[in-house]
């Protein structure tokens, strides 16, 4: 039964990504709504469900919008990981937690896209780089705050500090 939530909340978040917010683009950039749903999922619920959750985030892209099936999905499950791997030491109901760990993993998801291309010869524009991050990163870090302590609030029943 949770297999199937997950399936159906990624494909959620994905039609969301791709038809509302992509209309909101503050100088050409756009919230990664996958990748804010994968940094909760893996902190809220664990490895399992966060690798699950990474792999039908990144699917659903790939299909769509990369150049080669496995790209997103190859980023989304080390961000995936990256977050089990310090789940001991994350304190998830602080809500510095969520916000650094969205700022890290849109850092990580933009460093591991640009080795992606430079590895493929894809053309990388180094100028807008840091630029994209840092606003990227902002927008990422106030819907997916917003998004976490909904959630928190809602399936958990307490507020964040």
């Amino acid at each position: 039964m949770k297999a199937f939530w997950l399936v159906l909340s990624s494909l959620l978040v994905y039609l969301i990504q791709t038809t509302f917010i992509l209309n909101f683009r503050f100088y050409g950039v756009t919230a990664n709504l996958p990748l804010i749903y994968v940094v909760m999922v893996a902190l809220l619920f664990g490895n399992r469900a966060g690798l699950v959750a990474a792999a039908l985030s990144g699917l659903f892209l790939d299909v769509l919008y990369a150049h080669a099936v496995g790209v997103n999905i190859f980023i989304f499950c080390t961000i995936a990981i990256l977050i089990d791997l310090f789940d001991e030491a994350l304190f998830k109901d602080n809500s510095l937690t969520p916000l650094m760990l969205i700022v890290l993993g849109t850092v990580v998801y933009h460093v591991l896209f640009l080795a992606h291309a430079y590895f493929f010869n894809l053309p990388i524009f180094v100028g807008k780089v840091f630029a994209v991050i840092a606003i990227e990163s902002v927008f990422n870090a106030l819907i997916g705050l917003l998004l976490y302590k909904y959630v928190i609030r809602r399936w958990f029943g307490y507020e964040l500090r």
